[in-house]
């Protein structure tokens, strides 16, 4: 199974409204949704206390974005634009984050991975190089603040040593619950397939069953139309039993089909023909 087929089942999935799961696939799904929402919910309180309520307002942001574009794909099913989407919307979101928490040295520069990580992931391999790409030219700009302070870009006066590990955490996460997803799709895609062509196996000995039965049937009319065709042959009469009767005569006889349902016969009845 290639990952252009699996990416098609997850846009069908999506279309009719989720994937089908296992009650084991479905509780460790809700298990992670939970987690994956108590450990936002954590990471936003403890922005806030740590006294830089802007990020955690910015993962506000992110986490309602993230839920009108899921609805948007639900409502488009378009995974094009939707990863575009997703790709703007957090370049811009963990973009801004960097440039409020020192530039290249931000304890959170490693959420820059996510846009070209999640872009090629919901949509293709090129989605997520554009998404590099623009994620490496920001990098360049911070970069560049080491050697010309730029005015959008803010040094990080706070000392939060565990913010590196949080946001550690927070990108194993996020990558862990995207890659549940997929293994969730991958098998369910497996069992449709596996459905399928158990199906098609089934409809395949039913059909040959079918063509042995029309060919016995076949055989059975063909013989009875040649033995129709022989009794046919037996009553019509042709060549010498003609002309002995008629000396310049002929018969033009090309039945369509094996036997004809034109008959003749001749008799000579004392003197008449």
């Amino acid at each position: 199974m290639n990952s252009a087929s699996l990416k098609s089942y997850v846009l069908y999935t999506f279309q009719k409204g989720g994937i089908t799961v296992n009650s084991h696939e479905r509780w460790a799904s809700l298990l992670l949704l939970f987690l994956s929402g108590a450990y936002s919910a954590a990471l936003v309180a403890f922005f806030y206390l740590a006294n830089m309520p802007v990020i955690g307002n910015t993962f506000i942001f992110l986490a309602l974005a993230a839920a009108l574009i899921y609805w948007y794909l639900l409502q488009s099913a378009n995974l094009y634009l939707t990863a575009h989407l997703y790709g703007f919307v957090t370049m811009l979101g963990f973009g801004f984050m960097t440039a409020q928490t020192g530039g290249i040295q931000s304890p959170l520069l490693i959420y820059l991975l996510i846009p070209a990580i999640g872009t090629s992931l919901i949509s293709s391999k090129r989605a997520g190089l554009i998404w590099t790409s623009i994620t490496l030219m920001w990098a360049l700009v911070l970069v560049a603040d080491l050697y010309q302070p730029l005015p959008i870009i803010h040094p990080n006066t706070g000392n939060y040593p565990f913010i590196p590990i949080v946001s550690f955490l927070s990108l194993l996460l996020y990558l862990l619950s995207i890659m549940w997803t997929y293994e969730i799709a991958k098998n369910t895609f497996q069992e449709v397939i596996q459905d399928q062509n158990s199906a098609l196996q089934t409809s395949n000995v039913a059909i040959a069953q079918q063509k042995t039965a029309l060919e016995k049937a076949n055989s059975s009319m063909v013989s009875s139309i040649t033995y129709a065709k022989k009794i046919q042959e037996a009553i019509m009469h042709h060549g010498s039993s003609l002309e002995s009767l008629f000396g310049e005569s002929f018969v033009l006889f090309k039945p369509r089909d094996i036997v004809s349902g034109d008959f003749f016969w001749t008799h000579q009845a004392g003197n008449k023909k």
